[in-house]
């Protein structure tokens, strides 16, 4: 019997003597699991502030502002990161820490633990060179043709098949690339410099990006849309799988709004603030602007299909840049602006690079 019992006796204690590991080693597990899920969590914040503050490069100072404030959106303080620039003001790199408050181990002695990880992004790309261009028809099977009248493109035009002009009145300022041959045949044309046999130019397609990117923030939309004169917030990219339409309104923010099906413009103006831009993308059909004399700040992007404009009197202060160009209406202005009506699509050009 006092054998059982002494064998009863020494069980226990190896039994307890287990359990202190187990309970031990479940508690590292949870410590190190909090810090794990804290270093992730802090690495996503600061991909998403390299991505909103890139774009602001050379600037500095406008891309350590933007930082401060996407950090703190991201459930974060500027002081827990630091910020600093490469490559001649090319590059930002962010650093970040985070103190984990652990649970289990301050038993054995630590109470809390240094999470630390970091990034970086470069802002701009190649990949846009088309965006370039004040007019641009990607098409190597569709001829580039301006055949209305009273028309005036202030900036370069390319077209990767022919160029055409058989209206009247038509003036391009600037350089007018083709792939093929440029024609004349009209009344009263001028073209600053012809550029016959120019290289080729791809087509960019970024809408993958703008689809993520508007997931993230909740602008994504499955289904047809329609905007009815009022401001619409730009700040972040919207999606939409489906068709837009737009009855005039006012853009606060530069961003995009990308939609699966057709892009119909029927309001008389299309603004943005002043130092704000917009594009306006559809992905695999048209982009149509039907009133007459209709003013619309932004770029229009159609890389498979059509950007047609068919009213009189209208004018687009930014980019037509389509599959095809078509403008249909007599007096018709497109004046391309420096390379800030980018800063709509200069976000899609940044990559993190670490």
């Amino acid at each position: 019997m006092n054998t059982f019992r002494k064998q009863d006796g020494s069980i226990l204690v190896i039994v307890v003597f287990v359990m202190i590991i187990l309970l031990g080693v479940m508690a590292l597990v949870i410590d190190i699991g909090r810090v794990v899920v804290e270093k992730q969590k802090l690495q996503v914040a600061i991909d998403a502030t390299l991505l909103a503050a890139a774009p602001e490069l050379p600037d500095t100072t406008k891309a350590k502002n933007v930082a401060n404030q996407y950090i703190v959106l991201n459930g974060y303080t500027s002081d827990d990161i630091s910020v600093t620039f490469e490559e001649n003001d090319s590059i930002i790199r962010i650093v970040g820490q985070r103190n984990v408050d652990l649970v289990f181990a301050p038993i054995i002695g630590f109470d809390n633990q240094i999470v630390s990880t970091q990034g970086a992004a470069q802002s701009g790309g190649d990949f846009y060179e088309a965006f370039l261009y004040t007019i641009f028809s990607g098409s190597t099977e569709k001829e580039l043709i301006l055949n209305s009248e009273d028309i005036m493109i202030e900036g370069d035009a390319h077209t990767n098949e022919k160029l055409k002009l058989n209206g009247k009145r038509i003036t391009i300022d600037g350089r007018a690339e083709a792939v093929k041959q440029i024609e004349l045949d009209g009344e009263s044309l001028s073209i600053t410099e012809q550029v016959p046999n120019h290289h080729f130019i791809e087509m960019p397609d970024f809408s993958e990006e703008i689809k993520q990117q508007a997931k993230a923030a909740g602008t994504y939309y499955n289904g047809d849309v329609t905007f009815n004169s009022s401001d619409i917030n730009l700040d972040s990219n919207i999606y939409v799988k489906g068709k837009v339409t737009i009855n005039g309104n006012n853009f606060v923010g530069s961003g995009c709004i990308i939609a699966t099906d057709e892009i119909i413009i029927n309001g008389d103006s299309t603004h943005i603030n002043s130092d704000d831009f917009i594009c306006l993308y559809s992905k695999n059909k048209d982009i149509i602007v039907n009133e007459p004399g209709t003013v619309i700040d932004g770029i229009l992007y159609a890389p498979n299909g059509k950007v047609k404009l068919n009213g009189e009197n209208q004018t687009i202060n930014g980019r037509l840049i389509g599959n095809e160009v078509e403008m249909n209406g007599k007096n018709q202005n497109v004046y391309g602006g420096g390379t800030e009506v980018l800063r709509s699509v200069t976000e899609i050009t940044t990559k993190l690079i670490e």
